[in-house]
């Protein structure tokens, strides 16, 4: 059994399942809490292999959205090896995005058009470095917000049945 945490039980108990008085009631509270928390679509990794998902320990898919089907356990839908299906969150984590791999992904193609009218304009006025620090940072706290809900899953399932 995992290791206790009070204030993240009380944290689930008081912000999650407050209004949940049986099992039905406790599964919509997760699904609601869950599908505003996490931020669709992200990269999860396969943490244990289930017995009815085609994923190995350490394969990665993509994450697209809650799945409506969560009256005995949360699932998501994800996209992997061109297939879409639904995988219980129980069997993911999510991984973080290493931003210069991105950027190397996302590389300006030099087959892609491209307008002069796009070039730097010194004389033109552009966003601050304020806001664009606080644009990145919004982006990390939603990754958070991911990681943090996915794992109040995780240890409200290994510390009782839904």
């Amino acid at each position: 059994m995992a290791e206790t945490d009070p204030a993240r039980e009380r944290r689930i108990r008081d912000e999650i399942l407050c209004d949940a008085y049986g099992q039905y009631e406790k599964a919509e509270c997760w699904h609601s809490y869950l599908s505003e928390k996490i931020k669709f679509p992200f990269t999860a990794e396969c943490i244990s292999e289930g017995h009815r998902s085609p994923l190995k320990l350490g394969e990665k898919v993509k994450a697209l959205y809650m799945s409506d089907d969560y009256e005995d356990d949360m699932r998501v839908t994800v996209q992997w090896n061109g297939r879409i299906f639904d995988v219980l969150l129980l069997l993911l984590k999510p991984v973080a995005v290493d931003p210069v791999k991105y950027m190397e992904d996302n590389e300006y193609d030099d087959d892609d058009e491209y307008d002069e009218d796009d070039e730097y304009d010194e004389d033109e006025e552009y966003e601050d470095e304020e806001y664009i620090d606080e644009y990145f940072d919004d982006d990390e706290d939603e990754d958070n917000d991911t990681a943090e809900a996915i794992e109040d899953w995780h240890y409200w399932r290994s510390r009782q049945i839904l």
